[in-house]
């Protein structure tokens, strides 16, 4: 049976997903722009040292213009999808890390909140997130998913962080074995995303 906690949580992520995709559906058959154009003209040669080695050292950046490449060509429609997905995955790891932030015993000790009041501070945030108009760039402009997979693995870290700190809270040893050694192995993948100036 699943508890009503859980229950909570996957209704809030669903919603969450929901209206952070809808805002971003009107861009699906948005043209490339500036560096968009350039990439897809270099991965359309087939030139793969050039595309993985030359063009900065962002490999899994190159990697997933690659594979957009390969499920639809000059389409945009499965680039777009990807920075949808990439943004909404960001959002739900900011109400997750929110809602662990919340129930850490330290900040229990200055401050109680409810379950319900967990949800509805961590998911107003993340809405916050995912719905401002900052974030518009790093998803409707295909060159920009690196910046966006640079926060995922960034968020990544801490969330295993995190989630390494509840399990020692909870004072049980199997997870926390678990997640103690990703963080480091997270900003080792964060790091080739971001390009330097």
């Amino acid at each position: 049976m699943i508890k009503t906690h859980t229950i909570g949580m996957m209704i809030s992520v669903l919603f969450l997903v929901t209206l952070t995709v809808i805002p971003y559906a009107g861009t699906l058959d948005c043209p490339f722009v500036f560096d968009d154009t350039i990439i897809v003209e270099k991965i359309s040669t087939g030139d793969l040292r050039s595309i993985l080695l030359e063009s900065g050292w962002r490999p899994l950046f190159n990697l997933s213009m690659l594979a957009n490449y390969g499920l639809s060509g000059r389409d945009v429609l499965s680039y777009h999808v990807f920075n949808i997905f990439i943004h909404s995955f960001n959002t739900v790891l900011i109400f997750l890390l929110l809602y662990m932030i919340l129930s850490l015993d330290s900040l229990a000790r200055s401050y109680s909140y409810s379950y319900a009041e967990k949800i509805i501070i961590s998911f107003g945030v993340a809405c916050l997130w995912g719905l401002h108009p900052l974030c518009t760039e790093s998803v409707t402009y295909i060159s920009q998913r690196g910046e966006s997979a640079m926060g995922t693995f960034f968020l990544l870290s801490i969330f295993f962080l995190m989630l390494g700190a509840l399990c020692r809270q909870s004072k049980n040893p199997r997870p926390k074995d678990v997640a103690l050694p990703w963080p480091p192995k997270g900003r080792l993948v964060a790091c080739p995303q971001r390009r330097q100036a």
